[in-house]
C-alpha cells in the first residue's frame, strides 16, 4: 500500500501500512492479476492451490481464472466481505506507460453502508480514480 486515505464517519476501516494479504485475496488482488497473461494466472492460481491452506484450495482454479477475466473485460473488482467481514470493496487496475498492471486503487466501505447508490458511486470514483493515475504515469500518453 502506497497511500490511504480515511473516511469521516465515525465508523470507518483503517488500513496499517506494511501489512500483507496474498494476491488472490479479495478486489485488490483481483484488480491486479489481471495483469497476468490467462496461462500465467492459471499457473500461479495452481501453484497457490497445492501448496497454501486457505480459501483457494477449495475454491476451483478455472472459476477463480474465469472471475479475473470477468474483472479484466469490465475493468473493476468488487468482493462483498471476502478479506475481511462486514467490508466490502471495489478496486481499478493501474497501467504504466507500456500498459502493465502496476498497481490499484481500491475504495473500500463497510458493508452496511454499501448500498447500491454508494457501490455504483465506487466503481465510478474507482474507475476515473485509475484512470487519473494511469495517465499521469504515462498510460496513454
Amino acid at each position: 500500500m502506497l497511500a490511504c486515505v480515511e473516511g469521516t464517519q465515525a465508523i470507518r476501516r483503517v488500513r496499517d501500512f506494511g501489512v500483507e494479504t496474498p494476491l488472490y485475496a479479495g478486489a485488490t488482488g483481483r484488480a491486479l492479476l489481471t495483469g497476468m497473461e490467462p496461462e500465467e494466472l492459471r499457473s500461479y492460481l495452481a501453484s497457490v492451490a497445492a501448496s497454501d491452506g486457505s480459501v483457494i484450495r477449495s475454491m476451483d482454479v478455472e472459476a477463480y481464472a474465469l472471475d479475473v477475466e470477468a474483472v479484466r473485460t469490465r475493468g473493476y473488482a468488487i468482493t462483498e466481505q471476502e478479506l475481511t467481514g462486514d467490508l466490502c470493496a471495489v478496486s481499478a487496475p493501474v497501467f504504466d506507460q507500456s500498459g502493465r498492471v502496476v498497481a490499484a486503487l481500491t475504495i473500500s466501505a463497510p458493508a452496511d453502508r454499501f448500498v447500491d447508490e454508494l457501490s455504483r458511486a465506487c466503481v465510478q470514483a474507482a474507475l476515473a480514480g485509475a484512470k487519473d493515475l494511469s495517465r499521469l504515469i504515462g498510460h496513454g500518453n
